[in-house]
This record gives structure tokens, C-alpha cells and sequence, in this order.
């Protein structure tokens, strides 16, 4: 069908084709550099050596929602251009021990929504090169502390919605290069200290949507560069001082739909940069200004849908409106008032106020 001296293309797109069967060597002698077969039924009939042929110039392959059971360990044999791969939706169980030896630049893999459980060293032998993983949507419920030893590049690791219960130390210690580490709609309940040891140049955790009732201080000590921060429904009821160490580059912090009912004096102290601060669906009824520190002005301070009182504690919160913060929240004067705007209630002016705003009442 095809000759060894034809034109090398582009793009061969066969995607929602009801293609049932890819043989061996379907594309033999074909020069194309990206094959999509997404949305195809093929299940199990994905011949191990369908590729034979174009290991030399083939640089993405996908075979997303294709119903595939499994992954043959000779599939992508000799494929050294090759630098994505998408196999997103799919019912894989399990990666095969070296799949991807014979792919050295691979840069993106896409395995969310699939199957697999565990999660092991070996599967990643061979993607010394890897940036991007997405594992979101599988069935994984535990990460051991060598499981991404080989990943040295990988700068997006998403593990979203799995069974992960736990966040054991050193988890991460091997992915220095990584920026954004997803971890959303899990079952975490613990995260142990120094599970994000290491992970020095990360800009984005999300921890959203999981069961944390409790984070220890230093938590987040070597997240020095991190600038957002998703806590947001979980469980957690209490903060220290400490709880935010290290987060020296902190500009988003997000904890909306928690049952925090104090913030502790200092808690912000170590996030100078914050501009963002989330903190709706709480169980606040008030706030301390030295929650932050002196050279802090954020741009927004969200208090939605918290019990707050309007009384002289909350004074402070008129100057940093004065400066530029827009506050969005309101507080009740009394059980029987209605609520009133958090940044302007006329029932804590500083006039009628006896003690300074810039105190710290407990």
C-alpha cells in the first residue's frame, strides 16, 4: 500500500471510524509522524506490532477511548522520535514492565481514565525525558517513595481523582523539576512531613476535595517558590502559626468549604506575597490583623458564607479596604440584624471603637 520512498506527512487522523481490527504492520512503509485512532472500537485487537514500519519518523500516537483491556510490553518497540502518547479512557489495569524502554523522548503521556491500581518503579523505565503524566481518574490508592525515581524531568504530575488515602515522606523527593502536582478528589485524610520534600521549583499543589482534617507545621517548608495553593472542601478545623512555613512565594491561597473557626496570630506571616486569600464557607466569626504580616496587602479577601460578627475586632478590616484589598463577606452586628457589607458596616467605625484596630485580641 505504501512505499519506502513516499511523502512524509503530517498527521494521519482515523479517529471515530468504527475501526474493529489494526493489524500487523498496518502502516508498514507509511512516513506519517502523528496517527490518531481515538474513538474507535478496537478493544484487544491491537496487534503488538500494528507500528512496524514507522518507528523511525512516528512522533504521537493516541488511541484514546478505544476500549483497550491492556498494553502489549512490545507495542512501542524501537520507537525513538516518539514524544506523545495518549491513551486516555480506556480499561487499562496495569503498564507493562518496559513499554517504554524503546522511547527515550517522550515528553507527554495521558493515561487518565483508566484502570490501574498500582503504581511501581519499573513502569516508568525509559521516560528519563517525560514532562507531563496525567494519571487522573484511576484507581490508584497508594504511592510509594520510589515510584517516580526515574521521572528527573517531569515538570506535571496529575494523580486526580483516585483512591489515595495517604501522603507518606519523600514521596516526591526525586521530581526536582516539577512545577504543578495535582492531587484533587482523592481520600486523603494525613499528609505526613516532608511528603513534598524536595519539590523545589513546584508553583501549583492541589490538595482540593479530599478528607484532611490536620496538616502539620512545616508541612510545606520546601515549597519555596509555590504561588497557588488549593486546600479548598476538605476537613480541616485548625491551623497553627506555623502551618504555612516556607511558603515565602505564596501569592493564591484557596481553603473555601472547611471548618476553620480561628485563624491563628501569624499564620500568614511567612507568605508576604499573598494576593489572593479564600477563605468562604468557614466557620469564622472573626479576624485578627496580625493574620498577616505588616508588608501584606492582598488584592482580594474572600469571607463568604462565614458566621462573622460585626464588632471593634474587625476594624482593621476598614484600612486594608482603604488600601486597595476588595473584601467580599458580610457580618451580623447582632443575631437579629441583617447582614451587612464585611469592608463598610457602620457598627465598628474606628470613632466608636476603645481600642486601637491594630491590637490583637483573643
Amino acid at each position: 500500500m505504501f512505499t519506502d520512498d513516499g511523502p512524509l506527512y503530517r498527521s494521519l487522523d482515523l479517529s471515530k471510524q468504527e475501526i474493529r481490527v489494526v493489524p500487523e504492520a498496518a502502516f508498514f512503509h507509511l512516513k506519517v509522524q502523528k496517527i490518531i485512532l481515538d474513538f474507535n472500537p478496537i478493544n484487544d485487537r491491537l496487534n503488538v506490532n500494528a507500528f512496524a514500519g514507522v518507528e523511525s519518523v512516528l512522533e504521537m500516537l493516541s488511541l484514546a477511548s478505544c476500549g483497550l483491556p491492556y498494553l502489549r510490553q512490545e507495542l512501542l518497540i524501537g520507537m525513538k522520535k516518539l514524544r506523545y502518547v495518549y491513551l486516555w479512557d480506556n480499561h487499562i489495569k496495569e503498564i507493562p514492565y518496559g513499554l517504554f524502554l524503546g522511547t527515550p523522548y517522550l515528553e507527554e503521556l495521558y493515561l487518565w481514565g483508566n484502570n490501574i491500581e498500582h503504581l511501581d518503579e519499573s513502569m516508568f523505565g525509559g521516560l528519563s525525558n517525560l514532562r507531563r503524566l496525567d494519571l487522573d481518574k484511576n484507581k490508584i490508592n497508594e504511592i510509594r517513595n520510589n515510584t517516580f525515581k526515574r521521572l528527573h524531568s517531569l515538570e506535571v504530575l496529575h494523580l486526580g481523582e483516585n483512591r489515595i488515602f495517604s501522603l507518606y515522606k519523600h514521596t516526591f523527593r526525586h521530581l526536582s523539576n516539577l512545577k504543578v502536582l495535582n492531587l484533587d478528589r482523592n481520600r486523603l485524610t494525613y499528609v505526613f512531613p516532608n511528603a513534598f520534600q524536595g519539590l523545589h521549583k513546584l508553583l501549583s499543589l492541589g490538595l482540593q476535595h479530599n478528607e484532611i482534617s490536620f496538616i502539620t507545621d512545616g508541612t510545606f517548608k520546601d515549597l519555596r517558590n509555590l504561588k497557588t495553593l488549593w486546600l479548598q472542601n476538605n476537613q480541616i478545623d485548625l491551623l497553627w502559626g506555623r502551618t504555612f512555613m516556607g511558603l515565602d512565594s505564596l501569592q493564591k491561597l484557596h481553603m473555601a468549604g472547611n471548618k476553620i473557626k480561628n485563624l491563628p496570630e501569624g499564620v500568614f506571616h511567612h507568605s508576604t506575597k499573598l494576593k489572593h486569600v479564600i477563605l468562604d464557607r468557614n466557620e469564622l466569626q472573626t479576624l485578627k490583623k496580625c493574620i498577616f504580616n505588616r508588608r501584606t496587602t492582598p488584592k482580594l479577601l474572600s469571607i463568604v458564607g462565614n458566621p462573622m460578627q460585626c464588632d471593634c475586632r474587625l476594624t482593621w478590616i476598614l484600612d486594608l479596604s482603604d488600601r486597595g484589598t476588595l473584601i467580599w463577606g458580610s457580618c451580623r452586628a447582632s443575631a437579629a440584624s441583617n447582614l451587612m457589607g464585611i469592608s463598610n458596616p457602620i457598627n465598628y467605625e474606628a470613632a466608636n471603637c476603645p481600642f486601637s484596630s491594630s491590637e490583637c485580641l483573643t
